[in-house]
């Protein structure tokens, strides 16, 4: 029986009587909060109280395991770690008393994912049951945003109900498309048998993100291979308040019974009420667009430049030509970005100001900076990283520390990142302990693999409503600055500018954003996260003899050209919200929308 940071043996008998062993873990929390610091109670000094609470004649074996108990409950205390460990210990044996109890199990398990859970210990006890289950998921990149409520549901059904037990779970609609619960739909999952679904998402007020309600029954065992269909309803209807009686709700609420369908689409799945054949054909980009690097904590690394204030010096200057001047110096003054600032939260949420050697200044392109064809007000970033040719004649990222900085004489980046790192050594989670900051940025080689020699990038956004894509020329970032791609979007390299406005054009057409919106995740204003969904859809690689794929292009290309001009004369305000940047992409589209009727019909033809 663990107890904090020792495992004590105790005789599994004591688990024989609930009623006793509630009884007698009270005991041993009173006892062990008793002379702090001194020595325990001698055993028949313990067992002496503890017959006048719970019948221990019956069996003396029982005494040893509950002393054992009552010293581990002490030592927490007298080290000041006393985290409730009688809570912990009567709820964490309490199901081994309910083992096959339930006919039936109604909840609304906890909405937490996998890396949501800092404590490393219960970290592995999850771990455990989602391999015995078989919910964990295939790729380990999914694996952090697995809700561990598909544990709930497999281990509750498994293990509370009786044979012919039945449960219901209010879920997160992530539920029905989440690559992370792949093996909760097509049938891998062990533990429960899924018999009727129900969408929650047209209700409102109700939860704060989408929702739905499994229902399953329980069995041990696979589900009998992929559910072809389910039978299910969709809800709908605007509730007067939260949490009103049923009474109320019912009259508002309108229920259509429908048929749920397993569709495929590349390596994703989702239930839908439309039925769809399965598209196996593996889209030829998709392994080599990437994610760019998760540069957290951002606070640390997005920056704006401290101008010059002389009015005398710079009052006819227009902003470029201050930084132009400011960067004419290699030392930058510098701040935390605002922007990135207003969105931080604690403990991460730091200001940072000083100046830094301008080799350590790059930029890159956040959500905000993502337009359809254009690119808006690329980031400025600071990162402890250099720019090397090696002996191939290829430019690579080299990772510094702070020290090693100071070691090569530039005192400026020393103290900044100094700071960085002894900030995200104080902050840093249990599960990041052994990371450091630098590490951190370059988490799954994010940085250090990215293709700093290839002239064109088609990026697109990671997460919006539908895929906004762009081509970025290199040579055309302002002032040399190499551009590193962040984690907001993915990338994609080529040398064929023709090629890279194909694929621009193709992301940013109707047609795959619609066929992907059944299997991106819903948040309260409709389907978000586009990720590597869009590449699921198949279109062919780019062929510069197909005169339809050289028209997408060339259409691109005009279609570039035309969103530049139009932000150019109609500059958007500084701070984008997620409202105004949603409004600013689509009258992008709307001032190009006789293109893009072009690419819809063009992009239909191709992807039949």
């Amino acid at each position: 029986m663990p107890i904090d940071r020792k495992e004590y043996k105790v005789n599994s008998l004591i688990l024989n009587n609930l009623a006793e062993f509630d009884r007698a873990l009270e005991v041993c929390d009173q006892l062990s909060s008793h002379g702090l610091n001194e020595p325990h109670l001698t055993l028949d000094n313990f067992k002496t109280i503890l017959g006048k609470h719970i019948n221990i004649s019956a069996n003396g074996l029982l005494t040893g395991s509950y002393y054992e108990i009552y010293k581990g409950f002490k030592l927490t205390k007298e080290q000041k770690r006393d985290s409730i460990w009688k809570f912990i210990i009567s709820n964490q044996y309490k199901p081994y008393f309910m083992y096959e109890y339930f006919d039936y199990i109604i909840g609304n398990p906890p909405w937490l994912t996998y890396s949501s859970i800092n404590n490393a210990d219960y970290q592995d006890v999850l771990n455990d049951l989602a391999i015995r289950y078989n919910v964990k998921p295939t790729r380990t990149a999914n694996y952090p945003h697995l809700e561990i409520a598909a544990i709930f549901l497999a281990h509750c059904s498994s293990y509370f109900l009786k044979d012919t037990g039945k449960l219901a779970f209010v879920l997160p609609r992530s539920f029905f498309s989440g690559d992370q619960h792949d093996r909760m739909r097509n049938g891998e999952a062990k533990g429960f048998k899924l018999t009727e679904i129900w969408d929650l998402d047209k209700i409102q007020p109700l939860f704060n993100i989408p929702s739905c309600v499994f229902f399953a029954e329980k069995k041990n065992g696979k589900q009998n291979g992929k559910m072809a269909v389910i039978e299910g309803k969709q809800l709908a209807g605007r509730l007067p308040a939260h949490n009103c009686h049923y009474d109320v709700a019912e009259t508002k609420l309108k229920e259509t019974t429908v048929k749920w369908y397993l569709k495929t689409q590349g390596m994703s799945t989702a239930f839908s009420t439309v039925k769809g054949r399965a598209k196996n054909v593996v889209n030829p980009y998709k392994l080599h667009f990437k994610q760019g690097a998760t540069i957290v904590p951002r606070a640390f690394y997005f920056v704006n430049f401290v101008l010059p204030r002389s009015k005398r010096l710079f009052g006819t200057m227009d902003n470029s030509e201050k930084v132009e001047m400011t960067l004419q110096n290699d030392l930058v003054s510098l701040k935390t970005s605002e922007d990135i600032y207003a969105d931080a939260k604690a403990p991460w949420k730091q200001k940072s100001s000083g100046q830094v050697e301008r080799k350590y200044l790059f930029r890159t392109a956040i959500s905000k900076s993502i337009l359809p064809f254009y690119l808006h007000q690329p980031a400025l970033i600071t990162l402890p990283i250099t720019i090397e040719k090696e002996e191939d004649g290829l430019k690579r990222i080299k990772l510094h520390t702070s020290e090693q900085l100071m070691n090569a004489g530039d005192l400026k980046a020393w103290r900044w990142y100094d700071n960085t790192e002894t900030m995200w050594k104080m902050n840093r989670t249990e599960k990041s302990k052994n990371m450091s900051a630098t590490d951190r940025i370059n988490y799954q080689r994010g940085l250090t693999s990215q293709n700093l020699n290839i002239r064109y990038l088609v990026l697109y956004t990671a997460s919006a409503k539908d895929a906004i894509a762009l081509v970025l020329d290199r040579r055309s970032i302002d002032y040399g600055f190499e551009f590193l791609v962040d984690g907001t979007t993915y990338v994609y390299y080529t040398e064929d500018v023709t090629e890279a406005h194909y694929l621009a054009t193709i992301l940013n057409s109707s047609i795959p954003n619609k066929q992907i919106k059944d299997f991106q995740t819903k948040g309260l204003f409709g389907p978000r996260h586009v990720h590597k969904k869009i590449l699921d859809v198949y279109f062919s690689k780019f062929n510069a003899s197909d005169k339809q794929h050289v028209r997408l292009s060339e259409l691109g290309k005009l279609c570039a050209e035309k969103a530049k001009a139009f932000i150019e004369y109609n500059p958007p305000e500084n701070d984008l919200s997620a409202r105004l940047l949603g409004n600013l992409r689509l009258e992008i589209k709307k001032h190009l929308s006789p293109e893009m009727a072009e690419i819809d019909t063009i992009v239909e033809k191709i992807m039949k």
